[in-house]
């Protein structure tokens, strides 16, 4: 284990733990130092806020979305922004009551117990939020800091380093308010600020017209006659007619809403397998490298998105079979593992990587038809069908003959087209948000590291105000290789 040698002006009164005086600390500091960029404590900017209330969460009630006031807890923060997914809702009446934990739009939430570090700001569309005792809030912009800029240098390298050095705890870290007040904000010009801070919004526009499609989609694969189905509950007995009796035994195959479900899709349904040119498993590789084939694993396909940024490469050296090749005009399916059943569309920026052999790659004869079974499958309806006829105790699975004779409703083979541009629109939408929060995160770092100058970034801004985009382009290009791309999607967010 390698020593770090403290000097003694360094040493704290009140902190003798190790992780006060990491490597990682010191390194980051000095990083900071050489780039010459001024630094203030969050507590000299304004004052941070915590729940103090205790005595009031027996109190709390809880709400369904549409009625309810958005409650934020640590689930909830992704990556500078807030993961709808992850909100939990309170009555208004408990909104009222718990003061002290109120949030508004533009508010900085993060998590300070237990996973420590994860940070969002509270969007324009939610004009008012709570939030539980596990997260510090604080208002940058009444300072005259972009909080989306604040957001992106707490989540940067650095700023991660800084602020879990102030964690304590022997069983659960946390971080309490009167350290958290020491916090350091890079002190940049406002023009720098909000450059790095419009990477984060322009990222949370799209995010939102990403969920505008999926709106969309879900209109599209609207099938007459199911809306009383889904309404169902499964009862705990049913009587089976003998035509619906198979070789299959289990209860779970004779459900009354799967058989339901199954009955309303089959009245004018194709099989699947009459709408695939082929089906097949993938292959398994342990050997990985740090380039080469991007290797798709069914953790880059369980979020219902095929995301290969993080996918592991395999070397040019292994021979990967055809079966388990993927190209535009294939959807995916997982076979096995978590997530069982989910599909995806493959797109354009995922062509030529192989999948593991927990997936199914259904090749179809064009994008359209790709299209449809990916967002099909992954329905409520599809995964009903499909969790219907999966078999396994330890470990369920799905075999290729039984997804085969799954049932795909005519109706949306005819709306081909308009599943398809959903599909892309949504997914472009996704994947430039993503690289426009990784971005903001290394512009920071790049200010720190001396890779950028930060008068190059109040010059961009400066040309963008003005309607020119040449220098954002420049800069952008590090992290979009068709920067047009990037742009025809903002603009037509804005029109």
């Amino acid at each position: 284990m390698e020593h770090v040698r403290v000097r003694a002006g360094d040493v704290s009164p009140e902190r003798l733990d190790t992780g006060f005086y990491s490597r990682a600390y010191f390194e980051a500091q000095a990083a900071i130092e050489a780039s010459g960029l001024p630094t203030q404590t969050i507590g000299s900017v304004c004052e941070p806020w915590q729940f103090g209330a205790y005595a009031l969460c027996s109190a709390i009630v809880w709400s369904d979305r549409v009625d309810g006031v958005p409650y934020i807890k640590a689930e909830a923060l992704g990556a500078m922004l807030l993961e709808d997914a992850g909100l939990s809702f309170v009555t208004r009446e408990t909104h009222e009551l718990l003061v002290k934990s109120r949030v508004t739009s533009g508010d900085v939430v993060v998590s300070t117990s237990g996973t420590i570090g994860l940070c969002s700001v509270v969007p324009a569309h939610i004009a008012q939020a709570n939030s539980n005792q596990d997260t510090i809030k604080f208002s940058p912009a009444s300072a005259g800091y972009d909080p989306y800029f604040v957001a992106t240098w707490l989540s940067s390298r650095a700023g991660q380093v800084l602020l879990k050095r102030e964690a304590g705890g022997a069983v659960q870290q946390h971080v309490y308010l009167y350290n958290f007040r020491r916090v350091p904000l890079l002190a940049l010009s406002f023009a720098a600020q909000k450059y790095i801070g419009d990477k984060v919004r322009q990222a949370e526009r799209l995010r939102e017209r990403a969920k505008d499609q999926h709106t969309v989609l879900m209109r599209l694969l609207d099938i007459p006659g199911l809306a009383a189905v889904r309404s169902e509950v499964d009862s705990r007995t049913n009587r089976v007619s003998t035509a619906d009796l198979t070789a299959r035994l289990d209860a779970k195959y004779y459900g009354a809403k799967a058989l339901r479900t199954l009955r309303v899709i089959s009245a004018d349904g194709i099989a699947l397998g009459t709408l695939v040119e082929e089906i097949s498993n993938g292959f398994e590789s342990r050997t990985f490298v740090e380039s080469g084939t991007r290797y798709v694993t069914v953790g880059d396909v369980s979020s219902g998105r095929l995301t290969l940024e993080n996918a592991p490469m395999i070397p040019p050296s292994i021979d990967v079979p055809e079966r388990a090749r993927i190209d535009s005009n294939c959807a995916l399916v997982v076979r096995t593992g978590v997530g069982i059943g989910t599909a995806v569309k493959v797109f354009d920026e995922d062509q030529g990587a192989s999948i593991s052999s927990h997936l199914i790659r259904l090749k179809c004869a064009n994008e359209e038809l790709a299209a449809v079974l990916g967002a099909f499958l992954n329905s409520e309806v599809g995964l009903t069908l499909q969790q219907r006829m999966s078999y396994g105790a330890a470990q369920p699975q799905i075999g290729q003959e039984e997804l085969l004779a799954v049932p795909v409703p005519r109706l949306l083979v005819t709306r081909g087209a308009a599943i398809l541009a959903a599909l892309k629109i949504q997914d472009a939408a996704l994947r430039a948000a993503t690289r426009l929060t990784r971005a903001a995160i290394a512009l920071v770092e790049s200010l720190i590291d001396s890779r950028i100058a930060e008068s190059e970034l109040v010059r961009a801004q400066a040309l963008l105000e003005a309607g020119v985009r040449g220098a954002d382009s420049t800069l952008m290009t590090r992290w979009f290789p068709d920067v047009d791309a990037l742009y025809a999607l903002l603009d037509a967010d804005d029109a």
